[in-house]
């Protein structure tokens, strides 16, 4: 996993943002980490509606990464996000791919 490796789960946590929304933020923010910490008032400019909004900050404070990290160990899965040198080019540029992706062992 990468440093950004919980920012990639975060935004798949949260109903209505996928990997097509998850690419215009990187896109406006300039990495994951940078959308995934945007402001409220940054998110609506980007197009994001206010639902979206609040359920992105829903799953920012109740998203626990030290567990899921954890457990995510112990199961020995693999996560890969578009950022792993891995991470198959064919499929990151198919906007219907999750932008985080998970493989057992």
């Amino acid at each position: 996993m990468n440093d950004h490796t919980q920012f990639w789960i975060g935004f798949n946590l949260v109903k209505g943002i996928g990997p097509t929304r998850v690419r215009e933020l990187i896109e406006t923010f300039g990495d994951v980490c940078s959308a995934w910490l945007a402001d409220p008032d940054q998110l609506r400019a980007t197009g994001l509606s206010t639902k979206l909004i609040q359920r992105l900050q829903a799953v920012r404070r109740e998203f626990d990464w030290e567990k899921m990290s954890d457990q995510i160990s112990r199961e020995g899965i693999t996560i890969l996000t578009w950022e792993d040198p891995s991470y198959p080019d064919q499929l990151k540029g198919d906007s219907s791919i999750s932008p985080g992706a998970l493989r057992a062992g």
